[in-house]
């Protein structure tokens, strides 16, 4: 998944992606096409097809739309996308399940079934095209069928005064499915989801919930599990600080199945990330 950066750099950069997603998705995809031999001056010029992709109203997925986040599933065909509908002044959510050349408009499934609203983040699992969640600032919501079906992660405000800026969803664990976010308030919350979402997000960065180690930030803006993290537990995290002298952007490691730990924090650059500006 993409990390976060603010809006207008992941909207731009998101739409770079999904360019060559579907640039990529052509070469294979592409059918054969004449030459246009009618063409004064060209010979052999190939044909160009018109492709639908999302919008409003002709479901162009660029114009009057501000993609803000996107997620491509493990298959390279499954994307979902996040976007602003500057018209109607709402959050979408689409899919695309044929490497972005076609799409569908997923937003109403979510509104049949939970109240969330400005939502602004989309995660899929590593090995699971079906089971997508979004999220936006205080709620996190979640699809075990590609979208049609959705369901709430408990609650409405889970994170005290915390505001999410990024999520990542693991691999599935046992019979769980463990869903990690980052906030605004340095702190990171993992839940365990069982069936239906049920479960409860805990904060694991907090010593009393037996979590050592975290080295503290004013805010977390990027977190990702580890690729085995079925088996080795592993997570990683972007903090920021703005107080001296800690005032840098760290990357920290941390093990958080039965050993509950966290590494010792790397500075990895001076500035602050794209995203705490």
């Amino acid at each position: 998944m993409s990390k976060t950066m603010n809006w207008p750099a992941r909207a731009m950069y998101i739409l770079f992606a999904l360019a060559l997603v579907i640039g990529l998705a052509g070469f294979a995809a592409m059918p054969q096409v004449s030459a246009d031999s009618g063409t004064p001056g060209v010979d052999g010029a190939a044909k160009w097809l018109k492709m639908t992709t999302p919008s409003i109203t002709d479901m162009v997925i660029a114009p009057d739309t501000n993609i803000i986040d996107i997620a491509v599933a493990s298959d390279g065909m499954t994307i979902y996308a996040v976007g602003w509908d500057e018209v109607n002044g709402e959050s979408r959510l689409w899919k695309s399940v044929d490497g972005g050349w076609k799409w569908t408009n997923q937003t109403d499934e979510i509104d049949s079934d939970v109240t969330i609203t400005n939502f602004y983040l989309v995660s899929v699992a590593p090995d699971d095209v079906n089971f997508v969640t979004v999220a936006n600032a205080t709620m996190v919501v979640g699809s075990v069928d590609g979208a049609a079906n959705w369901a709430s992660t408990g609650c409405a405000d889970c994170f005290g005064k915390g505001k999410i800026l990024d999520m990542d969803v693991a691999e599935i664990v046992g019979t769980s499915r463990h869903i990690m976010v980052g906030l605004d308030d340095g702190t990171v919350w993992l839940l365990k989801a069982g069936a239906f979402f049920g479960g409860t997000w805990k904060d694991i960065t907090d010593a009393t919930n037996g979590y050592t180690g975290f080295h503290g930030y004013e805010t977390v803006s990027s977190v990702a599990f580890s690729p085995n993290y079925a088996t080795d537990d592993g997570v990683v995290i972007i903090g920021y600080n703005e107080t001296t002298p800690d005032t840098y952007t760290w990357m920290q490691r941390g093990r958080i199945g039965t050993t509950k730990s966290w590494s010792t924090a790397i500075q990895i650059i001076d500035t602050r990330p794209l995203d705490a500006e």
